[in-house]
């Protein structure tokens, strides 16, 4: 009995894969930047701010949930489920999953503590 992956699980496990890479990297990238200018003022306006701080990071865990909740569904199971029966992409959402929360934290956590700009007065 042939018990091989078929051709899409493949295929889906490397775009996983590539997906996971990507999301690494563009994470190094953000938070770096955000490091590099952790003391220099940012904005004045308080809804600007917030606004720019809030829906990227929204977005994120966003993402995070499909990943938890609507990937898994695709094949008629939930996250665990999934993790057991195919624990290689289940180590590979896990693993985006843990990126992205991070990610969203870390900016979130960094524009909040950025100074403020001065008005021009």
């Amino acid at each position: 009995v042939n018990i091989s992956p078929t051709k899409l699980f493949t295929d889906l496990l490397w775009g996983f894969s590539a997906l996971t890479t990507v999301l690494l990297v563009l994470c190094f990238i953000s938070v770096r930047r955000l490091q590099k200018n952790a003391g220099k003022p940012w904005l004045n306006s308080m809804i600007l701010r917030s606004f720019l701080i809030m829906v990227p990071s929204l977005i994120l865990m966003t993402f995070a949930f499909t990943l938890w909740y609507s990937v898994p569904r695709l094949f008629g199971v939930n996250f665990s489920a999934a993790s057991l029966f195919y624990p290689d992409l289940g180590a590979i959402m896990t693993a985006q999953i843990g990126i992205v929360l991070f990610w969203a934290g870390a900016r979130t956590l960094y524009l909040i503590k950025r100074p403020r700009a001065q008005s021009i007065s």
